[in-house]
């Protein structure tokens, strides 16, 4: 529709636009064609990609004279522009901060904690004689937490 058509006419605006420096005007470019990749005509994105994609075949692979894909040229001129085609994997969460989540966080736990408090308020404030309690299901707690953890840090 008419929807893809000015999506086309504002991807050629966008993509025949120059600025200053070389590296800004392939970035830009790049980043443009990243944007409306999926309204190109191939002929169009094979010119902004300095790529042949025409008759593509995995056959094709296998020819050492084959001219489909990128030149050797433009491959180190992209990787001088972008960098390496690497995916950043995503950060890791502080080993000790998954350690507390793993000691104090989830519902199961959650009420355990508050068995131990409603202990402890039994035993100090209602004059309750059995410290005992809320003491071995603390150690039970934490231990079981630090043993997830453990397996975790170690699966990794």
């Amino acid at each position: 529709g008419s929807s893809s058509t000015s999506s086309v006419g504002e991807a050629a605006a966008v993509l025949g636009n120059s600025p200053t420096s070389p590296q800004a005007s392939s970035r830009s470019q790049h980043a443009a064609v990243r944007k409306c990749v999926h309204t190109l005509k191939p002929d169009m994105l094979e010119s902004r990609l300095l790529s042949k994609l025409d008759g593509a075949r995995l056959q094709a692979l296998e020819d050492e004279n084959c001219c489909l894909g990128l030149s050797e040229e433009v491959v180190q001129q992209k990787t001088e522009v972008f960098g390496k085609n690497l995916m950043t994997p995503p950060p890791k969460p502080n080993p000790w901060w998954h350690l507390m989540k793993q000691v104090f966080g989830g519902v199961f736990n959650t009420l355990l904690w508050l068995c131990v408090v409603c202990e402890l308020i039994l035993a100090l404030f209602m004059h309750g004689d059995d410290l005992v309690t809320p003491v071995i299901l603390s150690g039970v707690i934490v231990s079981s937490g630090v043993l997830q953890w453990v397996t975790e840090q170690r699966a990794e």
